[in-house]
């Protein structure tokens, strides 16, 4: 459910969510049922408001809908605070609650619906949003586990109802306050008559089908007829006479539908390939059609077939092209049909799928059940004292009293008075009531940092009402109706923060009898928590001996190896920390924590912030704790460090393989920036006196070994939002053309473009980064290599080379880094190179690697390759791609002058450019700065 139109719409912007509910101030009345809405997309557009805001608005009376998800700087967030406040978690399409489990999400008062409008564990594979496959267990969980499912369709219910019996089929429905019931279609002077198809890309496939029909209709009507497609077209279509295509998207949804109504379209489309998932849709294409009074031509498929009367509300068309064709035709010649059809289509859709309060009754059933099936009852009685006591009883332990009945003042001063805390501690209190005790506490130790863990958030509502909210609520930290897990992962995360203060568990007797299923777990951990001293074990000295030992993350990357073997050389001990992308941050700490607690390291070393969260608190518990963190980006850091802001620290040095990153690094907020370029491993790459049988396997004039770019190319381009291709297309150019950086080409953009560009987060404007740049460097290397052609190449890489060259290339695969890689520089004539566009001024590996097997280098010049070699006299490089074919030529038939060049560049890198000489720079920097 995406909306399209063919301009910038001026209200197609992020709306805030309390423009659309009301202000969260009422979110814990105890006559309304409170309602987290999850969703990772934009409120504004069509799904949400479609499915979600449009019919909670009209309950709003009963029911508090409200979202946990806040965007920072762009992102979202999920606001575990406030979702856990909810007796209901709403979610939508949410790639958090995919990889958890419901049992671990949801606390022990809450229910779950999950809101499913497509049949998503069934994704054709010629839909664009066939990855979502991968899923598809996830999905499959989620549903099984979620306490209830609300669907668009009853077909799409029948698809589910063998994971999940509690299924509630809520149609959709055209929201009056959206669309303007009362308005006719658009008017303009052009005398055509408009055929229109409004979709997302993702319908290419089921546009395909009606092609053919459409150039027969154009062919037919030349002149008399526009076709005009708003946010999708196939190629064959683009550019021919009496089409027009608008790709711009128009994200909210009420915008969108302001736009449609403006236009003059006199027929609408909307085919729909046949499969189940396309039979699980719903009809929502036919109302927003027939409610701007637009006669419709449908694919015969439910739900089209389900709910239009053909011919009188519109017409259905067959799988074959004549009956497409002749249904345009139709509409085309008959007027009076058309307008019989429209205004037929217009009264069915008035009368029957507008969106009122009564449409609603099955939304609110299905909330208004669970909500009743929670079992904890609270009352409020008043004591001899004249203030107030709590009773609870959760269905299974009978009423219990929280507090005492004649005095719970003095109470609380009782129980306080046998506990013992510090400010150096962490008072973990478990239990909350109406917070008598929590009051006394704060009284007695008001420097002491508090955390109180608490089961019901009826309990929180009972105690802003009638506790002592007002004495205490800024004075302390809630963690309200948290899974168990999630609560003490909540202390360890306040621990953490607090430079891993010592945690000390204070109990309300009261509450751990009344719910002792919550509190045990909880008490136990905490307690294992408290009798283990962490913080000593893990502040020590560092720095202090010439051996160093340096705990190293391995995540994988190639590097690993040389950086082991180089540190292990030079008499340092090396600590590895296997990690995996997946691993959470809590796990990742739980690693970090063990090997620091038995090895001692004296700092931290990682490729490219490997291992760390984007929320930064790996890096605040290492700051907290005094080890120090060096990282070594070999990968543009402006692509990879946008997600990791909160990770600045005084704590972290960052190496950069290429120093003109350096000052984006410094305006981030990182304070010690180093520049250390790539290096060579002289015990693998050398030179090798070759075998006959290597040498005829290996040999070659010329030779280029590296990727294409087109897999990696495709790959990240799927991470960036619709809409954005052509831009990315057009600034992989100029940055190709111009050798310039990404921030230089945003400078180049028309004021269009770079609006567009302004209302992407920071997270999809580094996926679009990371596609520029790949689709720059394929350009680029192809470029060069073509200039190769002549001198019958080898090129070893991957498969996209096949699709970029033809026959006269001799394409291999790729080769191992370590063992056949040092084979063929060695059998190589000319090893040649085009570097990687992210690398604005460093050198490659490559730059390195050939010099060190003693063998011939033409690369591409780049600033800092002066810095490292002697050009000339080193390494050859060329500055223009038309240098490439003399400079070939030139050193081929100078194969004495080549060696030469070749043994020189072998003893510079002998002498300067190995890992031995990186890893002593990194450690006499480390111990320059923290030592």
């Amino acid at each position: 459910m995406n909306a399209t139109g063919s301009e910038k719409n001026e209200k197609n912007e992020h709306i805030p969510f309390s423009t659309i509910v009301p202000e969260k101030s009422c979110c814990l009345r105890k006559d309304i049922i409170r309602v987290a809405y999850v969703s990772f997309e934009n409120p504004s557009h069509a799904c949400p408001t479609i499915r979600i805001l449009s019919p909670f608005r009209m309950m709003q009376k009963n029911v508090f809908l409200y979202s946990p998800v806040e965007h920072r700087n762009g992102e979202p967030v999920l606001k575990k605070s406030e979702l856990y406040l909810a007796d209901i978690i709403l979610v939508q399409r949410s790639t958090f609650f995919m990889d958890h489990l419901i049992s671990d999400i949801k606390g022990p008062w809450q229910k779950i619906i999950y809101e499913i409008d497509d049949l998503l564990i069934d994704v054709p594979r010629n839909n664009p949003n066939w990855k979502l496959n991968k899923d598809k267990s996830k999905i499959i969980r989620l549903i099984k586990d979620a306490d209830a499912i609300t669907v668009s369709t009853e077909r799409l219910k029948r698809n589910l109802q063998g994971y999940n019996s509690n299924i509630h089929v809520i149609p959709n429905y055209i929201d009056p306050a959206i669309w303007n019931i009362e308005k006719r279609g658009g008017i303009n002077d052009d005398e055509r008559l408009t055929i229109a198809f409004i979709g997302t890309p993702t319908h290419q496939h089921d546009l395909r089908i009606i092609v053919p029909a459409i150039k027969k209709i154009l062919a037919r009507y030349r002149g008399r007829i526009v076709f005009k497609f708003f946010g999708c077209i196939t190629d064959d279509l683009k550019g021919l006479e009496g089409v027009e295509f608008s790709h711009e998207l128009i994200n909210a949804y009420t915008a969108f539908a302001s736009y449609i109504m403006q236009q003059k379209i006199d027929i609408a489309l909307a085919p729909l390939v046949k499969n189940e998932f396309n039979k699980c849709k719903s009809n929502i294409k036919f109302l927003e059609y027939s409610i701007c009074r637009i006669p419709g031509i449908y694919s015969r498929i439910a739900p089209y077939s389900e709910s239009i009367r053909d011919r009188d509300t519109g017409i259905l068309c067959d799988y074959n092209i004549e009956s497409w064709y002749s249904a345009m035709v139709r509409l085309i010649e008959d007027e009076a049909l058309r307008n019989l059809i429209s205004e037929n289509a217009y009264q069915e859709v008035r009368n029957n799928y507008l969106l009122n309060e009564h449409q609603t009754v099955k939304w609110y059933g299905a909330i208004s059940f669970l909500k009743e099936s929670i079992s904890l009852k609270i009352n409020i009685p008043k004591t001899k004292k004249e203030n107030y006591s709590i009773k609870v009883s959760n269905g299974n332990n009978g009423l219990k009293t929280l507090h005492s009945l004649y005095d719970p003042e003095a109470e609380a001063a009782a129980m306080v008075a046998q506990f013992q805390a510090n400010k150096t501690e962490l008072v973990v209190v478990l239990g909350l009531g109406l917070g008598y005790h929590i009051r006394e506490l704060v009284r007695r130790y008001p420097d002491t940092k508090i955390i109180v863990i608490e089961a019901s958030p009826d309990i929180y509502k009972a105690f802003l009402e009638y506790g002592v909210a007002p004495d205490i609520k800024d004075k302390v930290v809630f963690v309200i109706g948290y899974p168990q897990r999630e609560a003490i992962k909540e202390v360890t995360i306040r621990q953490i923060k607090s430079g891993m203060l010592p945690v000390n568990v204070f109990s309300l007797p009261s509450a751990l009898t009344a719910f002792p299923d919550y509190y045990r777990l909880i008490y136990l951990k905490l307690k294992n928590i408290t009798s283990v001293r962490l913080d000593k074990k893990l502040r020590y000295p560092k720095f202090y001996k010439d051996q160093l030992t340096i705990c190293l993350l391995d995540f994988g990357y190639f590097l690993r190896k040389e950086l082991v073997k180089a540190l292990k050389s030079l008499g340092h001990n090396v600590v590895g920390i296997t990690g995996h992308k997946t691993d959470n941050v809590g796990k990742m700490i739980g690693k970090i924590t063990k090997a620091i607690i038995e090895t001692g390291p004296d700092f931290i070393l990682t490729i490219n912030h490997f291992g760390f969260d984007e929320g930064g608190m790996l890096t605040s518990f290492l700051s907290s704790i005094g080890i120090p963190v060096a990282i070594w980006y070999v990968d543009s850091p402006s692509i990879i460090v946008g997600a990791f802001k909160n990770n600045v620290s005084d704590n972290v040095v960052l190496f950069l393989w290429d120093d003109s990153y350096r000052h984006d690094m410094i305006s981030i907020g990182f304070s010690n920036v180093y520049n250390l370029p790539l290096a060579a491993d002289e015990s693998i790459f050398k030179a090798i006196k070759l075998s006959k049988k290597a040498y005829r396997r290996y040999y070659s004039q010329a030779a280029f070994v590296g990727n294409s770019m087109v897999d990696a190319y495709r790959w990240q381009v799927r991470k960036i939002p619709e809409g954005f291709n052509e831009i990315v297309e057009e600034m992989a150019r100029l940055l190709s053309k111009k050798r310039i950086s990404f921030g230089e080409v945003l400078n180049l953009q028309d004021a269009r473009t770079v609006a567009r560009l302004n209302e992407l987060s920071e997270k999809d404007l580094g996926a679009l980064e990371a596609a520029v740049y790949w689709r720059a460097t394929m350009i680029h290397r192809l470029k060069a290599v073509r200039r190769l052609g002549e001198f019958s190449p080898v090129i070893y890489g991957d498969d996209g080379w096949k699709e970029l060259l033809d026959d006269s290339y001799d394409l291999r695969k790729k080769v191992n880094y370590y063992d056949v890689l040092p084979l063929v520089y060695n059998a190589t004539d000319i090893n040649f190179n085009a570097t990687s566009l992210q690398m604005r001024e460093a050198v490659n590996q490559r730059v390195f690697d050939v010099p060190a097997c003693g063998a011939f280098l033409l690369t591409d010049h780049q600033s800092a390759i002066e810095e490292l070699f002697d050009v000339g006299k080193e390494v050859i490089t060329y500055k223009d791609k038309e240098e490439i074919p003399e400079l070939v030529k030139y050193y081929l038939n100078h194969g004495d002058e080549r060696k030469k060049i070749a043994a020189s560049a072998r003893d510079r890198v002998l002498r300067e450019h190995t890992y031995k000489h990186r890893v002593r720079k990194i450690i006499e920097v480390m111990k320059k700065r923290f030592g």
